[in-house]
């Protein structure tokens, strides 16, 4: 019975690819062929080892159908888009050698863009996956006190300055000393960002933090 309502839901609303639009079979992949290749690319990005962070992970590069849905989630409310992040969550092909990273945090949102937006991108692609991981996920360890001038629009040499002090571990955000803890963000452009939050984790208790992020340019 359950097989015959999934095949009448198929015939009635049919799956596209959240790249492309193309119609796709339910019982694939969520992404056709053609827009999975585009973008998968799962990697430590070589800048990104820094201070406080011990590298950061990309699943894909930001291009194609992934570009689209991200600006889909971030700026034209279609949270629908992150039922197609989940397939390269499960595609990573290294969660074996970092199963003892139990902590998974985002990097937050300003307060005013949080009002503006209604919710946190991160929280959207991974609080689901990271949970049913058996990660604790805490989605305000950190906030963010101030808003800052877009990373995008700034020069190098200007974006760490622009976010000194802007992420303070909120109160409740004690992690136990020898935890190692997941940092996660949907995109990584320059690893200003992270390493500011990752720094406010090791100042919280986080013995280690390494970061995750759905898509990158870096290579």
């Amino acid at each position: 019975m359950l097989r015959f309502f999934r095949y009448f839901l198929e015939l009635v609303y049919p799956s596209r690819c959240p790249g492309c639009g193309k119609l796709i079979h339910t019982g694939g992949d969520l992404w056709c062929w053609q827009c999975q290749t585009q973008v998968w690319n799962p990697r430590m990005i070589r800048s990104s080892c820094t201070e406080h962070l011990s590298g950061c992970y990309t699943l894909t590069d930001y291009a194609k159908g992934m570009r689209k849905c991200l600006i889909d989630l971030k700026f034209n409310h279609k949270v629908s888009s992150a039922r197609g992040f989940h397939l390269f969550l499960e595609k990573f092909p290294w969660w074996d050698s970092l199963a003892d990273f139990r902590v998974a945090i985002p990097v937050p949102l300003s307060m005013e863009h949080a009002r503006q937006r209604g919710y946190n991108q991160t929280d959207i692609i991974f609080e689901d996956w990271m949970i049913k991981q058996g990660k604790t996920y805490l989605s305000d360890g950190i906030i963010k006190i101030r808003n800052t001038v877009p990373q995008s629009q700034l020069l190098r040499n200007d974006r760490r300055h622009n976010l000194e002090h802007a992420f303070p571990c909120q109160p409740r955000c004690i992690i136990e000393r020898g935890k190692k803890c997941f940092l996660l963000d949907d995109i990584y452009t320059t690893g200003s960002t992270m390493e500011a939050a990752a720094k406010a984790l090791k100042m919280a208790g986080a013995s280690e933090v390494t970061g995750m992020v759905m898509a990158s340019k870096a290579p």
